[in-house]
């Protein structure tokens, strides 16, 4: 696998002005999987990979949350060195992350568990 095409289709989309809630669930998961592989370009450590991911959280669809929440995850425990970051932005987000309100106390366990 080359690594430069990769770090190009998730990280450069994922920072553009405009985006499509599709390619944001290719980025989580190709990132969840792969993101490893690329974690010592430019441009793409563990870090800016997370951030470019959680910038577009808010906008995305329940199923899109729950795809991110789960590629968080996987950056905590590949990535020792940014989960003092990655926890607070799963665990502040999972609150919000499904509606409504009376399902967000189901994914709130697993995601208090791990971080």
């Amino acid at each position: 696998m080359r690594r430069r095409p990769l770090r190009c289709l998730e990280i450069q989309a994922l920072t553009s002005p405009t985006w499509h809630e599709t390619a944001v669930k290719v980025a989580g998961y190709i990132l969840g999987e792969y993101g490893d592989y690329i974690a010592n370009e430019p441009g793409s450590s563990p870090i800016e990979q997370f951030r470019a991911l959680h910038s577009k959280f808010g906008a995305c669809s329940p199923p899109t949350r729950a795809l991110l929440l789960t590629t968080y995850i996987k950056f905590a425990n590949l990535f020792p060195e940014i989960r003092h970051e990655v926890g607070p932005g799963a665990t502040e987000t999972k609150r919000t992350a499904f509606a409504p309100a009376s399902h967000a106390s189901s994914g709130a366990f697993a995601v208090d568990f791990f971080f």
